[in-house]
């Protein structure tokens, strides 16, 4: 994802963000679509987002810990 760094005339932060998408080029086509609404941002920072994976699972009530009942 790219975000633009950008500000108005007023100072304010754009902050207008790009997709978010496993293709590398369709993230980097972002800027230059962006850029042509807003020619004055000229500043992008590239962040990466990592992948979610699978969440745990909580504990069962009355799990055994370390050898002790909680």
């Amino acid at each position: 994802m790219y975000r633009c760094l950008g500000e108005d005339e007023n100072g304010k932060p754009c902050g207008a963000e790009g997709p978010v998408c496993d293709d590398f080029e369709t993230a980097q086509r972002w800027p230059f679509d962006h850029i042509e609404s807003k020619q004055e941002h000229r500043s992008y920072v590239h962040a990466a987002v990592p992948q979610s994976g699978p969440t745990p699972s909580p504990e069962p009530l009355g799990a055994v810990r370390h050898g002790r009942t909680p």
